[in-house]
């Protein structure tokens, strides 16, 4: 959801697990994934003030930097901003969906070696074969030691959650799948991930690669 292109919108932005209806809404797809994630972490890193309330954002005018990419994509997948979600029977037109979370981040393969007191989900983990799509971008794509401390902070609070499953309030969160999102876990735990070193060095770099123009900060 990216709805309008002012820091007005700003709280219009955020990742979802299922289409959006509305104008500036898209599908994110493999082929589209850090172009999204791009836009994501833009829109909703710089705060809204009342001094930026109508700057608009714009297309970059420097190429950006692989590492620049790949830090956007971690920043978003552990932003308050994304709301996504794992959910089962999901009833749409007298079908039953599953909605997969394929912003997981973990790959199964270390997350069968974590502590789960839930039996249902140690189990469901256990028969998984699927690698979520996020997973096996942070496999195939080398990290920046900023964003190796968000993903790190990350893994303690997701096995954190599977440690403490039993005793969460699932049926409020409807945790039901291994794969649960990121809302439902932060959620469900009262937990937040201090990005403060990755937005630090994110930030500059959205006035510096066109993002934003530069001279707006000086108004």
């Amino acid at each position: 959801m990216c709805v309008a292109n002012d820091f007005t919108h700003q709280n219009y932005t955020a990742l979802l697990s299922a289409p959006y209806v509305s104008a500036g809404a898209l599908s994110i797809t493999p082929e589209n994934l850090e172009q999204a994630m791009i836009i994501h972490m833009v829109r909703r890193l710089p705060k809204a003030t009342w001094l930026n309330d109508r700057d608009q954002f714009l297309q970059p005018t420097k190429p950006l930097t692989r590492e620049f990419i790949t830090d956007a994509v971690i920043w978003s997948l552990f932003a308050p901003s994304n709301q996504t979600v794992s959910l089962r029977n999901v009833e749409y037109e007298g079908e039953l969906y599953r909605i997969k979370n394929n912003f997981f981040p973990f790959l199964l393969s270390e997350v069968r070696d974590w502590e789960c007191s839930s039996p249902e989900i140690r189990m469901q983990i256990a028969l998984a074969t699927e690698d979520r799509f996020a997973a096996l971008w942070i496999k195939n794509n080398p990290l920046s030691a900023q964003s190796k401390t968000v993903l790190d902070a990350g893994r303690a609070i997701y096995k954190k959650f599977y440690a403490e499953l039993s005793q969460l309030d699932v049926r409020k969160f409807k945790i039901e799948d291994w794969d649960a999102g990121w809302y439902q876990i932060r959620m469900s735990l009262g937990a937040s991930i201090n990005l403060s070193e990755l937005s630090a060095k994110l930030e500059p770099q959205i006035y510096e690669l066109g993002f934003l123009r530069d001279e707006v900060r000086y108004f």
